[in-house]
């Protein structure tokens, strides 16, 4: 089995998934493989909101922003969303250039992002 660069955890209906090191580190094919796992998590196990956690990797690039793209385009139609929490200083002037940072709320914390589902309930 190749190494999972991903932890993924299932609260209630939200998957939280945590880069276990930084994303810059993976090429392009780690980065595939470790999201068609968290795409294949989310359609079997009837996930609706998705939080990924940056707390262990401040930079990412285009490759990780059209994997955040896509999966947040495979939750429920009207009731999913993607949310984003620890993310570095960098890492969210990326997401302001890029005007994703008005498309994902992006909180402090992975309690605060995972409560802000739970408000919406």
């Amino acid at each position: 089995m190749p190494r999972q660069f991903l932890e993924m955890r299932l609260e209630g209906s939200t998957l939280v998934v945590i880069p276990t090191e930084p994303i810059m580190s993976l090429d392009d094919e780690q980065l595939a493989a470790e999201f068609n796992r968290i795409d294949d998590e989310i359609q079997q196990q009837g996930v609706v909101n998705l939080v990924i956690d940056f707390e262990h990797s401040p930079h990412f690039g285009s490759v990780m922003l059209g994997a955040m793209t896509t999966l947040s385009r495979r939750l429920p139609a009207g009731r999913g969303e993607l949310a984003l929490c620890n993310v570095s200083p960098t890492a969210r002037e990326v997401l302001q250039i890029t005007r994703l940072d008005s498309r994902w709320p992006i909180y402090a914390s992975r309690q605060e992002a995972c409560e802000s589902f739970e408000e919406q309930e």
